[in-house]
């Protein structure tokens, strides 16, 4: 009884009194960040599961695993790789796709709520670096999937930072039971005062939290766009083919690789012409769209089955991260001259063409 009323009457002393006040309405400003971030996070899932529920259909082609495709060609780090791995294993992928939904929507909750509101904007750190690392190149017009997660790391620290007050479960907590701000697992994980040291403390924590934020933010602005320095471009503007791997027959048969890196998420790359031509350009072999648009399924060599190449009306169909390898045979056979250098120019509807050279074979 003694410790109680001792911790009460310590918690009412001028100093604790100024400093209580500054976390309290550090907490209640931020207040707006903390439900917009929270809803942010919480509309992922309700697009997902209610909205449009075929998201989270495999069978769809709305299911949102294709969305992972897309993000590999310019992911950073080890989002790259693990992306890859999701991809080639549809049963691990739905898993990740649950799971990041579900997180999301729990910490769209907590954060909403103020409840347990510095571990849900940690969290929300970590789900917005993978969103930043895995799909901040993306962005046809706007720089929309990088300004997004820069500005929920940001956010998502400095909830970590502030913590709730008002309008929060962790704020009604801290009124109901006062005695539990003295514990350091509840500053930690919810809200309330950090340290004894307010000033020094929380001048240090605010500057570590700008740094890093803004860290975060220049980095993978420099990193997706040479934003910073160098010549600026934007991966999803223009569509782009990666062509390697070329071979050309005697008898015009026809293998290469295909990767499309680049260009808009929301439509295909539609390669509508293969050429091979000679040293002095004149065209040797020609596959047109009709041709192309009949390339049986067996002679594309997936990359990744969830986002096959696919014949259309107008010829190949490369939605991004799209890639394979493609066997192309000329309806009468050719004749080539054997050890001939050749140029093997893809051409796609927009005029944009990508050349690759080899010998005939």
């Amino acid at each position: 009884m003694y410790h109680r009323e001792n911790a009460v009457k310590m918690d009412t002393t001028p100093d604790n009194v100024t400093q209580r006040n500054a976390w309290w309405w550090g907490g209640l400003l931020l207040t707006p960040i903390r439900w917009v971030t929270g809803y942010m996070f919480l509309s992922a899932m309700l697009r997902r599961e209610f909205y449009v529920p075929a998201k989270m259909d495999p069978t769809s082609s709305e299911y949102t695993g294709h969305k992972f495709a897309t993000f590999i060609p310019h992911a950073l780090g080890i989002v790259k790789p693990l992306l890859t791995y999701f991809v080639d294993h549809a049963s691990v992928l739905y898993v990740i796709a649950v799971t990041f939904t579900m997180m999301e929507a729990l910490v769209g909750l907590l954060l909403i709520t103020g409840f347990m509101s510095r571990l849900a904007g940690l969290v929300s750190v970590l789900l917005s670096a993978g969103i930043l690392a895995g799909a901040g190149w993306i962005g046809t017009t706007c720089l929309d999937e990088w300004q997004i997660g820069s500005i929920l790391i940001a956010t998502g620290l400095t909830i970590f930072l502030s913590g709730s007050s008002a309008f929060s479960v962790d704020g009604w907590r801290l009124r109901r039971y006062p005695m539990v701000a003295e514990k350091n697992w509840f500053r930690w994980l919810l809200s309330g005062e950090l340290a004894p040291d307010q000033r020094r403390r929380l001048i240090s924590m605010t500057l570590a939290v700008g740094v890093l934020s803004a860290g975060a933010m220049l980095y993978s602005y420099q990193a997706f766009f040479n934003g910073l320095w160098g010549g600026m471009h934007n991966y999803s503007k223009q569509p782009h083919l990666l062509v390697t791997e070329p071979l050309v027959q005697t008898d015009g048969k026809v293998k290469i690789r295909l990767h499309r890196d680049g260009g808009p998420d929301t439509y295909g790359a539609f390669v509508v012409e293969v050429r091979v031509q000679d040293a002095s350009g004149k065209v040797l072999e020609r596959f047109e769209a009709d041709q192309l648009a009949k390339v049986p399924a067996g002679s594309i060599e997936q990359l990744h089955k969830l986002q096959p190449i696919k014949t259309g009306p107008y010829g190949l169909v490369l939605p991004l991260g799209a890639g394979g390898v493609v066997d192309l045979e000329p309806p009468t056979p050719a004749s080539l001259s054997h050890g001939e250098s050749v140029t093997l120019t893809i051409i796609d509807v927009s005029g944009a063409k990508w050349s690759a050279d080899t010998i005939v074979k």
